[in-house]
């Protein structure tokens, strides 16, 4: 009997501080290396973000259970979101769920804890942790603020839906109405502010104090603007009407008379400038936009700031905006100029990209000359030697470029600082990892390795497969990879363990 306690004891042992994982979810404490031995489990996950905190998979005589940061077992899944903590709709159905008292719907947790009563006609969860609800034709709201639902009726679409067809939306004290399918505008007294006569229902544009009109005339759609008020701005004579970011600077593709061009207007609809353009980009965060005149043959780029003042005029067939910075062709010729026009990387390369997907800016550039890929900054300083097989890969959760030599792979940091030398025959991130976890290979065996390209899982893997699993984790990652080592498929973790008996993913 005393045996029996003493091995009873060892599996619930919990302990005073809580296990840290890594980025990876893979905790090094070799506290937690021989609770896995302790307490025999086959395999273990990676810890991921639950509704109660992190949580990992583990596998015990075939069985799956769960393992939360303080050494507890935890056998229901259900702690699981597919995500981070509840934001989106999506993850907001994955803990909450709707239920019906009659004819009345509520909303309760998984628990089974009612959050919102059973008093409303209709439920309906909408986005960023709201849930919708209507009681009596009103529409009201509920907003979800670190784990408890909160009375929201400060909402876009918060409207009486026995006197009115809709709202504007982010303009909340309009409304509208709707007769032989034209819409006519209202204030919150009930009040007409014009006619039946939009063709839509007006819309507000995003992080303004204006929205967007539309009335037909002939047989053409014409564009205007309207304030809080509902009174008209811009009379709808337009063809179109855009905002462009940066302080509420705005586009207006005045095509007013066939005139085909652009005016850049200011947050109060003034005109920034006399100069006019055929097309507007969107400004970026640097305050800049591409503007063109021209079309097809004729057209050329040049640059502009929030300002409307002309900081690069238009000469070029080609522009594109890289933070500052931007990659232009002239007369067949590319090169990089900086935002007032001053050549910064010059024309002797054969080819020129600039690095920028758009949530990541470095004044990087891959170049390319006589088959050969490396990387410059905006000084033309070399960042990686023109002498890469291809192009490298940047890694942008860690920040290095992935980059091969003589068909090996290497790594490093965005200023050139070299992490890895050129090593590994292949490299690439294992599915739902970032870069955090790496397949490696180098001759027919195959290995893990962190985002330095350090060996975590020795190269003695016949092949290792990229699997998304069904599994509630974190990206569809969960730290149980599936492997075939000396020809038999099996189950890996980071912690070295191999799982012969089936598959684990499913």
């Amino acid at each position: 009997m005393i045996i029996l306690t003493i091995l009873w004891s060892s599996v619930s042992t919990v302990f005073a501080q809580p296990f840290s994982p890594d980025s990876k979810g893979y905790v090094a404490d070799p506290k937690f290396k021989e609770l896995i031995k302790e307490r025999r489990y086959e395999l273990v996950g990676s810890f991921s973000p639950s509704v109660l905190g992190k949580h990992a998979c583990f596998i015990k005589n075939g069985e799956k259970s769960y393992l939360d940061t303080m050494g507890n077992e935890v056998p229901d899944k259900s702690i699981f979101t597919r995500g981070l903590p509840i934001k989106k709709s999506e993850r907001l159905k994955n803990r909450f769920f709707s239920f019906i008292d009659g004819t009345k719907y509520g909303m309760k947790d998984r628990n089974g804890r009612v959050e919102i009563p059973a008093i409303y006609d209709r439920l309906e969860i909408y986005k960023d942790s709201i849930v919708y609800v209507r009681l009596n034709k009103k529409l009201l709201g509920f907003l979800l603020v670190e784990g408890a639902f909160q009375g929201y009726n400060n909402l876009d679409l918060v409207y009486d839906a026995e006197k009115y067809d809709g709202c504007v939306s982010r303009l909340p004290d309009l409304f509208v109405k709707k007769q032989d399918d034209k819409y006519a505008l209202f204030n919150a007294a009930g009040e007409a502010l014009s006619p039946y006569v939009y063709l839509e229902k007006p819309m507000g544009f995003a992080q303004s104090e204006f929205g967007e009109i539309q009335v037909l005339e002939g047989k053409v759609r014409k564009y205007g603007i309207i304030d809080t008020l509902g009174k008209t701005r811009l009379a709808p004579v337009y063809n179109d009407i855009e905002m462009v970011g940066m302080g509420g600077v705005y586009i207006t593709r005045s095509f007013k008379g066939g005139d085909d061009r652009v005016a850049l207007l200011d947050a109060q609809l003034n005109p920034l400038s006399k100069s006019t353009y055929s097309e507007i980009g969107v400004f970026n965060h640097d305050g800049l936009a591409v503007v063109s005149l021209g079309r097809d043959k004729t057209l050329r780029k040049g640059i502009v700031n929030t300002a409307g003042h002309e900081l690069v005029k238009p000469m070029y067939q080609f522009l594109e905006l890289s933070g500052k910075f931007a990659k232009v062709i002239y007369k067949g010729k590319q090169k990089v100029i900086d935002s007032k026009g001053k050549t910064v990387i010059p024309s002797i390369y054969d080819d020129l990209i600039p690095i920028n997907d758009g949530s990541f800016k470095a004044d990087l550039f891959y170049v390319s000359l006589k088959d050969k890929w490396g990387v410059l900054n905006a000084k033309a300083q070399v960042v990686l030697p023109i002498v890469c097989d291809n192009m490298p890969r940047i890694d942008i959760n860690n920040q290095v470029f992935i980059y091969s030599i003589n068909k090996k792979t290497g790594i490093r940091k965005l200023n050139g600082e070299v992490i890895l030398k050129p090593t590994y025959d292949k490299f690439y991130t294992l599915d739902g990892t970032e870069g955090n976890l790496n397949i490696v290979k180098i001759g027919p065996k195959y290995g893990i390795s962190d985002d330095k390209g350090v060996l975590i899982l020795p190269l003695k893997y016949d092949s290792i497969i990229q699997t998304k699993t069904n599994e509630p984790y974190w990206r569809g990652y969960n730290g149980m990879i599936e492997a075939v080592l000396n020809n038999r498929p099996c189950t890996i973790d980071l912690y070295g363990n191999e799982y012969f008996k089936g598959a684990v993913n499913k």
